[in-house]
């Protein structure tokens, strides 16, 4: 049995695999197997798989019909046979001492190691840190920092400065205990083609006795492929994101008992942020070509959907929020979905006539010109 199973869905991305299974054969830690999960890719990516299986018996490649890669990974999940499983995508790679580290430093009661990570946009790369180093999952305060990030709220966290944004959403950077998620049968959602991991993983960290954190960016986040990923109008986006919300509610309804006030409020809050991204893939995304009247209809039936009604009373909870997001929670309560269509271009050149404003005065003495007038 290896150490660690490797887990690798495969699908359309013959321009970034082999970068991506070369740094898995270059980690210094040798004791693993890794599963590809080719799911039905058009390309050469099948080929590429079958490719690095012959050359090296660690490597077990499993074809199928395309699925999804929910689907995908719950396959790459049931063939696993190390203690430790690691999720890897396609068109990202790791750094050579990835799989070392995390294993050294985890221990016997630990669920999840997690690591940090580089994100290359072209050709630039940006690093993510924790806040801090071996930060553990055993307090209440270190569960508000882990929701804030998996409930979409981490500006509920600016008092205390403590969340550092690093992808605890994404299922790869981190090993999981193959015998914890199988006691508890965390898989992902194969309804769900988009956020599946930030589901998958509330429910992961929610169980979980204790976390770990290595302040290391072993992992590196390819943001090429995303380039003019967002621009494009897709009614299937608009679809999954739905589902997502409603996945979300789920867990919500499922864990309340156990959550307390000041995370039920980050979970309300974060809710007006999963609502906008729901409604800008959809009616308020700028190249929905459709009536004002119809933009207004497609609105007011997401928001009367049961896991927003709530969204309708004022937030009346404890944690503080900035002016721009009290704003836009004051245009959802009254659905006023117009203004929210071009609500990010308004505030753009707000923030531009501030900076020209600031620029051309920056030289001149305040108090100087009121005498002078």
């Amino acid at each position: 049995m290896p150490k660690i199973s490797i887990i690798v869905p495969v699908y359309q991305v013959e321009k970034y695999l082999r970068r991506c299974l070369d740094s898995i054969v270059a980690q210094t830690f040798t004791d693993w197997e890794c599963i590809l999960v080719d799911d039905g890719s058009p390309d050469n990516s099948g080929i590429i798989c079958d490719e690095y299986a012959q050359k090296d018996g660690r490597f077990i490649v499993l074809h199928q019909e395309n699925q999804g890669v929910s689907v995908a990974r719950n396959v790459g999940i049931e063939k696993s046979s190390g203690e430790w499983i690691m999720f890897v995508d396609p068109d990202d790679y790791l750094e050579n001492t990835m799989v070392s580290t995390l294993v050294q430093k985890s221990e016997s009661d630990d669920d999840i190691v997690q690591c940090c990570c580089k994100r290359q946009f072209n050709g630039v790369f940006e690093t993510d840190y924790f806040y801090a180093e071996d930060m553990f999952f055993d307090s209440e305060d270190k569960k508000y920092i882990l929701y804030c990030e998996l409930l979409s709220a981490p500006e509920a966290d600016k008092r205390k400065k403590k969340a550092q944004h690093n992808w605890i959403g994404a299922p790869w950077a981190k090993i999981i205990k193959t015998a914890f998620l199988r006691k508890h049968n965390i898989l992902f959602d194969p309804i769900l083609r988009r956020r599946q991991d930030v589901i998958f993983n509330l429910y992961a960290f929610t169980i979980a006795r204790k976390i770990k954190y290595i302040n290391e960016p072993l992992y590196v986040y390819n943001h090429d492929h995303l380039i003019g990923f967002y621009a494009k109008y897709n009614t299937n986006a608009f679809l999954y994101s739905k589902l997502f919300a409603k996945a979300r509610y789920y867990w919500f309804e499922k864990n309340i008992k156990t959550l307390n006030q000041e995370i039920r409020d980050v979970f309300i809050i974060g809710s007006y942020n999963v609502l906008l991204s729901i409604l800008d893939n959809g009616p308020l995304h700028p190249k929905y070509d459709e009536q004002r009247k119809t933009i207004r209809k497609e609105c007011d039936k997401v928001f009367n959907e049961p896991y927003f009604t709530f969204l309708k009373k004022k937030y009346k909870g404890k944690i503080k929020v900035g002016v721009e997001s009290k704003v836009r929670q004051f245009f959802i309560r009254h659905q006023c979905w117009y203004i929210q269509k071009y609500y990010k271009k308004q505030v753009e050149v707000l923030k531009n006539f501030s900076k020209f404003i600031r620029r051309t005065f920056e030289d001149y003495d305040f108090f100087s010109i009121l005498e002078y007038f």
